[in-house]
């Protein structure tokens, strides 16, 4: 976890930390004001944006030095310095019951250790785009307040990806939903791909009812080796089901709804029949 005290070191050891916080606070200045034409304010906005952007890409962070520097410490310390990675945004207010933050800033997958600091840099810029600016002050959430993190993981490389809710998130039924497909999960939360959804008994994990979608395309590794790319599914794979009844346990979506003390969505990801899980949320209902 790159965390927001990195994001605010790297502020400070550039010199850039009084620049930012006068942009964030005119950002937050302009939302406030109801006086403002809408096309005003978007506009005045964008252009904030923008220099908030050019700030941080501007800024520093190398791994001979300051917080780039232990940020690559910390990479060699977890065995990760040959491994391809995922780079994505965490923060404070991300992800509630009342708001999930997931699309609002973007995410990096099979990111060498070598371009690591110029994909957080990405990341930490992601957060000053237009549809986060919008999506937080729907939800009543100063500017100011976001404190931008970034997860980096080891890559995981699923043949089959998806989501488990633990309560329904559309009706808001006490039912398990899983979504699945097949290839990286990014394929599966976007929307890009078509998926089999499950509904599972809570309480027996006995399968209520299912629908197998047409599963013609996955997202996987670009053959560069950097990034994704959309592939076509084998025709005799498109309409069967992508999970077994092994795959479809219950137990570990429950505990960690027991843990949290909240419906939970989790992401998942099975690579030769071993099930991952990679991260977990507070449900947000979609309905």
């Amino acid at each position: 976890m790159v965390t927001t005290f990195a994001f605010q070191r790297f502020l400070e050891e550039n010199g850039l930390l009084d620049a930012y916080v006068e942009i964030i606070a005119a950002i937050d200045g302009i939302l406030a004001t109801k006086e403002i034409s809408h096309q005003n304010q978007y506009g005045k906005i964008s252009d904030l944006l923008e220099k908030v952007r050019n700030l941080i890409f501007h800024g520093r962070l190398e791994s001979t030095v300051g917080i780039g520097r232990e940020i690559m410490e910390e990479i060699d310390y977890y065995g990760l310095k040959d491994a391809q990675l995922s780079v994505r945004s965490s923060g404070l207010q991300e992800d509630t019951e009342e708001a999930s933050f997931a699309g609002a800033a973007e995410t990096y997958l099979y990111v060498s250790p070598a371009e690591l600091l110029e994909f957080i840099k990405k990341v930490w810029m992601s957060f000053w785009l237009m549809r986060g600016i919008l999506y937080r002050n729907d939800r009543i959430i100063q500017q100011m307040t976001t404190k931008p993190a970034v997860i980096v993981q080891k890559m995981f490389d699923s043949q089959v990806s998806g989501v488990i809710f633990t309560t329904d998130p559309v009706s808001d039924r006490d039912v398990i939903v899983i979504e699945a497909g097949y290839g990286l999960g990014e394929g599966v939360v976007s929307g890009l791909v078509d998926i089999d959804r499950y509904y599972v008994n809570k309480f027996d994990g006995s399968v209520i009812n299912f629908h197998i979608g047409k599963k013609a395309f996955k997202v996987i590794q670009h053959p560069s080796g950097r990034g994704t790319c959309i592939e076509a599914v084998d025709n005799d794979w498109r309409d069967a089901p992508c999970l077994n009844e092994e795959n479809i346990n219950i137990e570990i979506a429950m505990a960690l709804e027991e843990h949290y003390a909240l419906s939970q969505d989790i992401e998942f990801g099975i690579d030769n029949g071993k099930v991952s899980i990679l991260q977990t949320r507070p449900v947000t209902t979609r309905g």
